[in-house]
């Protein structure tokens, strides 16, 4: 199996899934209060794209950040593809 199709499966597996999703509620949070705090406060609406993209964000850098850390990045597991040279 291929480097990049290791890393999606790894990366959309159940337990780095949820620790995105976990780090997306928190961070995103903290983002809309920053960036539309204002708005909220006058009462106005929210600009919606700018709220997908506050939790998505930091979706995608936690699930990846959590792909990254799994042992198949390394030479030599038993997860490594053969054709990656061994350092």
């Amino acid at each position: 199996m291929g480097y990049w199709r290791r890393f999606f499966r790894a990366m959309s597996s159940r337990k780095i899934v949820c620790n995105a999703l976990k780090v997306s509620v928190v961070v995103g949070t903290a983002l809309n209060l920053i960036n539309q705090g204002e708005y909220l406060m006058a009462g106005q609406g929210l600009m919606m794209g700018n709220v997908a993209l506050n939790y998505l964000v930091p979706f995608c850098v936690s699930a990846w950040s959590g792909a990254r850390a799994l042992p198949i990045h390394e030479p030599g597991s038993r997860h490594a593809d053969a054709r990656e040279p061994q350092r």
